[in-house]
């Protein structure tokens, strides 16, 4: 019986030797599985997915309800995510008894954590207490649940150290600074983590009366 008789996909999956093929046969995703399984998609981002499993020959028509894929044929693919929601990532998989397998996996994506922003930039005299550190600008994206520490730093670029205690949208430093420290704000939701912009709290040198 002719090759000719059956789809370019066949064609492509025969062994060298044989000349004749018999319909396939669809079924379940079996023991084939698409990796990874984590649910943690971000709109925007792009994912690899591989099938694997037991007597692949090949695989065919990847596709996703929630982003584009770079490729429908071959075991693997890359989904470039452009929706959040629950998304589905499905692939064809033919054993080498040339049987259809519908394999699929649901995921889901969310929309890329925004970190928000804050405010309070101020300058204070030697020894002054500093006023509060406001949320200018809630966080957003991500999970939609979200985890905040504020942090430190005496350069404003690195050395950053957490706050003990500081985990709320705003923040009021303790009095008494010596010297001029910059803060930010981290949130971190659905595993991502992200910063805010720093402010600075610009502390003046202590001053030093002279004598006469």
């Amino acid at each position: 019986m002719s090759l000719k008789k059956y789809s370019q996909f066949f064609i492509n999956l025969v062994i060298i030797g044989f000349t004749t093929l018999s319909y396939a046969q669809f079924g379940g995703g079996g023991s084939y599985t698409i990796t990874p399984s984590s649910n943690s998609h971000v709109v925007g981002q792009t994912t690899v997915f591989t099938v694997s499993g037991p007597n692949i020959l090949g695989a065919q028509n990847w596709s996703s309800s929630g982003g584009n894929v770079s490729t429908t044929t071959g075991l693997s693919t890359t989904v470039t995510w452009t929706s959040s929601g629950a998304a589905l990532v499905s692939v064809t998989v033919a054993d080498n008894m040339f049987n259809y397998h519908n394999v699929s996996l649901f995921v889901t994506v969310t929309q890329a954590l925004n970190s928000g922003s804050i405010t309070g930039a101020q300058t204070l005299c030697y020894g002054g207490n500093p006023g509060t550190l406001s949320n200018s600008a809630s966080a957003s994206g991500g999970s939609g649940s979200y985890s905040y520490q504020w942090q430190y730093s005496n350069n404003g670029s690195s050395g950053w150290s957490s706050i003990g205690g500081a985990t709320s949208t705003s923040y009021n430093p303790p009095g008494g600074l010596t010297a001029s420290r910059w803060y930010r704000r981290r949130v971190i939701s659905g595993g991502v983590t992200k910063y805010t912009n720093s402010v600075k709290v610009t502390v003046y040198s202590n001053l030093v009366a002279g004598s006469i």
